[in-house]
């Protein structure tokens, strides 16, 4: 994946689609301090890096010995 594609910011629901659950599930990991790390744009809004995002499911795919 390119530099560009990685700097990307995602809204929840692509984050979701990233990483294949709903943007509840999605939303319930972030209150729980799981799952790919937020941040807040403005007041209003969380988003995610893509790079944070595939770093996480990278680390997920480590953990479960690398059956995705």
């Amino acid at each position: 994946m390119s530099a560009a594609a990685q700097d990307r910011v995602l809204t929840r629901e692509e984050a979701a689609e990233r990483c294949r659950v709903s943007t509840w599930t999605l939303m319930r990991w972030r209150r729980l301090g799981i799952g790919p790390k937020p941040m807040r744009v403005g007041p209003r809004f969380i988003r995610y890096s893509a790079a944070e995002v595939d770093r996480w499911l990278d680390a997920c795919e480590q953990e479960s010995g690398g059956a995705a």
